[in-house]
């Protein structure tokens, strides 16, 4: 069984490939068996273990997700796809330019959506998570008990590695439930890109101009991961920072109401205000600071108020906060 590699690649072994039964060959377009002199011990004993166990307790043999033809496109195409598809969808390298690659999600929207707003998303069929950095074997050896994905993003090198994990649920989650089953993942191989604990986020599909570094992998001889909900522990209540009353309704003192205006047309201001409020300025943009709506550092505003006064909160699918800035708890 031979693994292709590139010279440089020298952190994709063949022995770490070996991690699954059945390979889905990226370069070949097809599936490899691996016999079982072909894997390192620890894939050995893994796979000894997981024969003695239930392989599927009930699970879904088609997962549902949905499909973007681009990035400006936000109506949700949905699809039922069996484990093989699944594979085949994510196991195929574009060639194209990456703000012209097709997008997926494991959400799904009721019928005939016409957006992808994660207020409005049914249920999630599988666990997908982005690593920037860290042990990709460390990472692939806690994800490989289960039926799972992996694949390298277009970005990948071999000194700075980022990869993808698509973990398929057993049973699809409903939205309500995802934050809870996402801290779980979370806590289960930390390190992971918490931009994907959004219930409707999208993710390219693999492609790009350089295909030197992507690599694929398929683990389709594990149990799937059946999750039980009812042994996750509530999802906290958010941090909600209190807002203190607008000085435009309730009239308070004129220093205050100074304050307001002068936030309105001082760009000096209002950089130092967002400082202040424990944000930062990057480039033309004051960002990271605590949303009173959700409880994350997620608002910014631009320091030139020309364009648009108000703070703005960054998940605006999820909060959709906006407000004037004198209205920021310190």
């Amino acid at each position: 069984m031979q693994v292709r590699t590139t010279e440089h690649d020298s952190s994709f072994s063949a022995h770490w490939w070996m991690g699954s039964l059945r390979m889905y060959d990226d370069f070949a377009g097809r599936y490899v068996e691996l016999g079982r002199g072909d894997w390192p011990e620890w894939v050995k004993s893994e796979a000894i273990r997981q024969e003695d166990r239930q392989k599927t307790r009930g699970a879904a043999s088609d997962y549902a997700v949905s499909f973007f033809q681009g990035l400006k496109h936000p109506r949700p195409l949905p699809r039922t796809l069996g484990w093989r598809r699944l594979c085949e969808a994510l196991g195929r390298w574009r060639q194209a330019e990456k703000a012209d690659l097709p997008l997926w999600s494991a959400a799904t929207w009721p019928e005939g959506s016409e957006t992808c707003k994660a207020s409005e998303v049914e249920a999630v069929s599988a666990i997908v998570l982005d690593y920037d950095g860290g042990d990709l074997e460390a990472c692939i050896r806690r994800w490989g008990r289960w039926r799972s994905i992996v694949h390298t993003s277009a970005s990948h090198t071999p000194s700075e590695p980022r990869w993808r994990v698509v973990i398929p649920l057993a049973q699809a989650i409903p939205a309500a439930d995802w934050p809870r089953v996402w801290r779980w993942a979370d806590k289960w191989a930390p390190g992971s890109d918490p931009k994907a604990r959004d219930v409707g986020r999208r993710y390219f599909l693999p492609g790009g101009v350089d295909q030197a570094h992507w690599r694929f992998l398929a683990n389709e001889h594990a149990p799937i991961l059946h999750v039980a909900l009812d042994r996750l522990p509530p999802e906290p209540e958010p941090v909600r920072v209190q807002r203190p009353a607008s000085p435009h309704t309730l009239g308070q003192d004129d220093a205050r109401r100074e304050l307001a205006e002068r936030l309105k047309t001082e760009p000096a201001l209002r950089s130092s205000w967002g400082i202040r409020l424990g944000g930062r300025v990057a480039g033309a943009y004051v960002r990271d600071v605590r949303c009173p709506g959700c409880g994350r550092d997620s608002v910014y505003w631009p320091v030139d108020p020309q364009g648009t006064p108000q703070g703005l909160c960054h998940h605006r699918n999820s909060c959709g906060w906006s407000g004037w800035l004198d209205t920021l708890s310190e």
